[in-house]
């Protein structure tokens, strides 16, 4: 019979970016179990400039896809130095994949027009 080993090593990003963390670590730890979490994933933004550039000029855009929350994250970190370029596409039609993806839209690029929230569990 094997020994029951009660070490657990929960590998995830960083817990500034992963806010189910202490979830996990609850969870295992109320079965008895001892995590040590290990920071494996880092996220890096790539070609900021090009989508600065894009969305600087919306009136060549018919609206966004947003696929994830970090596409939001790309847009919001992207218009920090010039905010006014934003009012435009707050107009324009945005497809967000999955609830968590529309609320950080609406609420930290103040988009109004806001659609397919409820497409990621079709994907």
């Amino acid at each position: 019979m094997a020994a029951f080993i009660d070490k657990i090593i929960l590998c995830r990003g960083l817990p500034e970016q992963n806010r189910t963390h202490d979830n996990y670590v609850h969870t295992l730890q109320s079965a008895g179990y001892t995590c040590n979490y290990l920071y494996t994933l880092r996220f890096e933004f790539v070609n900021s400039s090009d989508l600065q550039t894009c969305l600087q000029t919306p009136e060549n855009y018919h609206g966004l896809i947003l696929t994830s929350q970090r596409a939001v994250e790309a847009i919001h970190q992207v218009s920090q130095d010039d905010k006014k370029f934003l009012h435009t596409w707050q107009k324009l039609p945005a497809y967000c994949v999955g609830p968590a993806t529309l609320s950080l839209a609406e609420s930290s690029l103040g988009l109004e027009c806001c659609l397919g929230s409820q497409s990621a569990h079709q994907l």
